[in-house]
């Protein structure tokens, strides 16, 4: 059968994974959901993912959804080339900056992202993407000043 991923072009969990997919050259068949007409909040796509959000990975029967557990299996199922350091503490600085990421930056991306792609100007809340903005420039001056070093 092998791996079909459901996602959306302009999700950033959705990339994640297909980052992964050509980082480690694993073949695999896409679904697009197309979230503007809300296919996301219909079955049968939520009989796959109740929370209906993207991305779910099917492979063999198996059902995974949350772009981190996907991932996760990713790479434990297809360690070659490895994503994440070998190390505890290598793997656990990853996994921080995952969360973090996915904490601080996911809803002031939606924020800022998805009324410019998807909403005509008249119905963007301008205040909400100011605010947003800071928000994510903040976000992202704390998460560049404790990236992971380079490999040596």
């Amino acid at each position: 059968m092998g791996i079909k991923l459901h996602y959306h072009p302009l999700s950033t969990y959705s990339r994640r994974v297909l980052i992964a997919f050509a980082e480690k050259q694993i073949p695999h068949e896409l679904i697009v959901v197309d979230m503007a007409a809300r296919r996301h909040r219909e079955q049968p796509y939520l009989s796959l993912n109740p929370y209906g959000r993207v991305p779910t990975l099917e492979e063999d029967g198996f059902v995974l959804f949350e772009s981190t557990a996907i991932l996760n299996y990713l790479e434990a199922t297809r360690s070659t080339p490895p994503l994440v350091p070998a190390d505890a503490r290598g793997r656990a600085l990853v996994d921080m900056h995952m969360k973090l990421c996915d904490l601080l930056l996911t809803r002031h991306a939606g924020t800022i992202v998805f009324p410019k792609r998807l909403l005509p100007k008249e119905k963007w809340n301008r205040a909400q993407r100011r605010r947003s903005r800071s928000t994510w420039r903040y976000s992202t001056s704390i998460l560049s000043a404790t990236a992971l070093p380079p490999d040596n």
